[in-house]
């Protein structure tokens, strides 16, 4: 059987030679812009109604929080906190069924969730209740929000009313990790008991029903499969694991084992189940901000950034595009984002090199601007010649030339454009 290496992947898409879907029909494209840091959340990227990426996020000390809806590369950046002197260090996003934002986000000043909800006009600011556990909020058909939320003792569901928040136990005890609709429209959440016991509990239209999935656990999220049934991805001891409902049981996989002492140096991870029904799972280990697929029995683990030299990769968030393709938004260092998407080579027909760089021509325009060439493990951004974008030309209908000014070029490496 052919083992593909990266290199020769990417070389042979380019080549239109067919490959593992994983590996090389779909590869990642990143781009980095310098606006401010990930706020710790289990989720804080979404989707406009128009299928423009959206993300909460907040400044290195905690004084401000964004919220930012990428347009054709660029950030458009509005403020969201109405107290210009809050220490905020976690918060997760929504869009409500009329496509208008909604943020619930900690306050470490007076150490109450809150909840920021954005009317077509401005952002309107409610306070839920003193808990620093929290989920991001989801919405029922008619628009009501709610959101799971704990100060370490019962979880309880928080309902948004005229009158202010309504609460209800649930009888369930720890931390909300992450709360969902079911495919059939109960509720559902992963949460962590006091010795980090990861559990699953659904209602069942009158009561919380639990059932344990592992032990020693941090950083889970919840999806749920083409047929309904739950999963889960969660960190453990240093590794990374993955969990799915089989006839009642759980069954544990493993995606990547422990190969540094404690847990991986990251907070979360994310999970969602593609277009072809395989989940994608988004996690932080040994330096890089990763994504693993399951294919049949083999998880195929792909780099979509790492760190470097005063740059941590860290809190990786994923939603899915309009156009089908999973988009993660990270942080990258204290005053930098990143959003990467997972889609199809673009077709590059011709590069011209020259002593100041490249020039493209391809047969589609990029749908984000990261231009980046592979050398073995190693992923490296280049900027193109303008600041932050690419100079992108239309020659004629279908056909798009682009510059970038490079560093080095040889025949050693190559570049892949995608869109």
């Amino acid at each position: 059987m052919m083992q593909w290496s990266k290199v020769s992947v990417a070389l042979a898409c380019l080549l239109g030679v067919a490959c593992p879907w994983s590996r090389a029909e779909k590869s990642w494209e990143n781009v980095h812009y310098s606006a401010g840091t990930i706020l710790f959340g289990n989720r804080h990227l979404a989707f406009t109604a128009e299928g423009q990426p959206a993300l909460v996020f907040g400044s290195a000390r905690g004084k401000f929080m964004g919220f930012a809806v990428n347009e054709r590369g660029s950030l458009t950046i509005s403020s969201v906190v109405d107290n210009p002197n809050a220490e905020i260090d976690r918060a997760a996003l929504n869009f409500s069924p009329a496509g208008l934002p909604a943020v619930a986000y900690y306050d470490d000043d007076d150490e109450y969730t809150k909840f920021a909800a954005f009317n077509g006009r401005e952002w309107e600011f409610s306070t839920v209740r003193e808990a620093n556990n929290f989920s991001a909020p989801i919405f029922r058909n008619d628009g009501t929000p709610l959101l799971a939320l704990s100060d370490s003792s019962e979880i309880q569901l928080a309902t948004k009313s005229a009158a202010g928040w309504d609460l209800a136990g649930t009888g369930v005890s720890g931390w909300v990790e992450d709360l969902r609709w079911t495919s059939e429209g109960r509720l559902a959440m992963v949460s962590r008991f006091y010795d980090r016991d990861l559990s699953y509990s659904v209602h069942n239209g009158v009561s919380w029903a639990s059932s344990r999935i592992d032990e020693d656990t941090r950083g889970a999220a919840l999806a749920f499969a083409p047929s309904g049934s739950p999963a889960v991805s969660y960190l453990k001891s240093g590794g990374i694991y993955f969990a799915t409902m089989e006839g009642g049981e759980w069954r544990v996989s493993e995606i990547e084992g422990r190969t540094n002492p404690g847990f991986a140096d990251n907070r979360a991870t994310a999970l969602l189940f593609t277009l072809e029904g395989l989940p994608l799972v988004c996690y932080k280990k040994d330096g890089r901000l990763k994504s693993a697929v399951l294919n049949g029995d083999e998880w195929l683990i792909q780099t979509v950034d790492r760190d470097r030299e005063g740059q941590r990769v860290q809190g990786p968030s994923l939603a899915m595009n309009g156009d089908g393709n999973p988009v993660v938004a990270y942080g990258v260092g204290e005053t930098g984002l990143g959003l990467a998407v997972l889609a199809v080579p673009v077709e590059i027909q011709a590069i011209e090199t020259s002593v100041s760089g490249l020039t493209l021509h391809f047969s589609a325009a990029p749908e984000m601007t990261g231009w980046q060439i592979e050398e073995s493990e190693d992923l490296v951004t280049f900027r193109p010649v303008q600041e932050g974008r690419a100079i992108v030309t239309e020659l004629s209908p279908g056909r798009y030339q682009a510059e970038l000014a490079l560093a080095e070029f040889n025949e050693k490496q190559f570049l892949r454009v995608v869109r």
